[in-house]
């Protein structure tokens, strides 16, 4: 009964090490992607009379930037126990 758990307890540790590595990149690239959204996004708000080109980019990188951050979240917190993520772990 002993050894049952000692193997399912091993296991486990064995999954959050080969875990570890991956959650770490992608917790990195969410927290970059939420910083260049958050920057792109403060360029916009006082400047709403720059050139329209410039405007329309830093637009455009909000967008692209929100939308990675939450597909990256998503990743994060997917609650199937076949995926490496937060919840898995």
């Amino acid at each position: 009964m002993n050894t049952a758990l000692e193997a399912e307890t091993d296991n486990a540790a064995v999954h959050v090490l080969e875990a570890a590595p991956r959650l770490i990149k992608v917790t990195a690239a969410t927290a970059i992607s939420v910083g260049l959204w958050e920057g792109a996004y403060r360029v916009l708000v006082p400047a709403p009379t720059a050139e329209q080109d410039a405007h329309e980019i830093a637009n455009g990188y909000c967008g692209v930037f929100a939308l990675i951050t939450v597909v990256f979240l998503a990743l994060l917190l997917d609650a199937n126990p076949n995926v490496v993520s937060f919840q898995s772990v």
